[in-house]
Parts: structure tokens; sequence; C-alpha cells
């Protein structure tokens, strides 16, 4: 499984190369991102226009910056997975991926 991370530092401002990581030609699997930015007006078709991933969010409310956001593609079964104790103001998605012969547990924390 391809799984790289980066810290975006704003997805928005940097939508064509997002677009050129997951659809160019080396295949993605799971991207996973902090610092994305992303707010309540920037919808998930924005990000993957061709509809091809299983888009995990957690935005920053009421400030700007920070977040996490996790691309997985829609061939693999993703179950998202809230853990009962995170300290306040960790950012963070957690999702499980059963696809294989143990379930990988993936945390993504900024």
């Amino acid at each position: 499984m391809h799984c790289p991370l980066f810290n975006a530092r704003s997805l928005l401002n940097k939508l064509p190369e997002l677009y050129h990581v997951l659809y160019g030609p080396n295949v993605i699997d799971c991207l996973c991102v902090t610092e994305s930015w992303l707010h309540d007006g920037i919808t998930d078709g924005l990000l993957d226009p061709k509809l091809r991933y299983n888009i995990i969010r957690n935005d920053r409310h009421g400030a700007k910056g920070g977040g996490v956001c996790v691309f997985v593609q829609k061939k693999f079964t993703v179950h998202t997975v809230q853990p009962r104790c995170m300290p306040k103001g960790v950012e963070f998605v957690c999702f499980d991926l059963p696809e294989f012969s143990v379930v990988y547990r993936v945390y993504v924390v900024y």
C-alpha cells in the first residue's frame, strides 16, 4: 500500500499539485495530509473531482490553519474510528482498513 503523508499548509492553494498527486502516474492508495486548512465551505468534490477517493476530514473550526485530511482509494473499505480519549486541541482522524490479513488502524495527527 502506497500511503504518503505531507504537511500542505493549505490544500486549497495547491489544488493542481493535489490533483497531480491523486491522479498522476504514481498510484496513491492513501494520502494523509496535515495542515489542510479546510473548512465547511470547501467540498469533498472540489478536492476529488474524479470521485476516486473516500475523504476523511477533521477541519479546524473557528480559526485559520490546522486540520487533517485523508484520501483513501474507494477500492478499499474504510471504517472511521473515534478514539475514546485524545488530548484537547489535537486534530486527528482515525480509521481502520480491514482489507488485509490483519486490520490496520491508521492515525493521522496534527
